[in-house]
């Protein structure tokens, strides 16, 4: 997403790609939430959508 920012290009990810793939992904956050492997989770902002949510 940074380089499609900085060539201007559009940054929205497929929207169904997205949904999929983080209720696939949820069941397994205190999994994927372990020491060296992804980190700690951080919270979106108020409001946020659900790509920035997921990312």
């Amino acid at each position: 997403m940074g380089l499609a920012r900085a060539v201007g290009a559009d940054e929205r990810l497929d929207a169904e790609a997205v949904r999929n793939s983080y209720e696939s992904l949820k069941p397994m956050d205190t999994v994927i939430r372990q020491p060296r492997f992804l980190g700690p989770k951080l919270e979106p902002p108020v409001g946020a959508d659900l790509q920035t949510e997921f990312l």
